[in-house]
């Protein structure tokens, strides 16, 4: 199960008070690494495709 931390803020706008709650899974390193490899390899093949149909 996957842990979150939680940011609270309160900001003004136009004179009302807004509140801010800002979630962020918390995952071991491992994890992390593994998160941050897929969203690198799925960039990747995004960017690819965009700059193979440039040409």
């Amino acid at each position: 199960m996957t842990t979150y931390r939680t940011e609270t803020r309160e900001i003004l706008v136009f004179g009302q008070k807004l509140t801010i709650v800002n979630t962020t899974p918390e995952h071991r390193a491992d994890e992390r690494r593994a998160i941050k490899r897929e969203i690198e390899s799925t960039l990747y093949e995004i960017f690819r495709k965009y700059v193979s149909n440039r040409t």
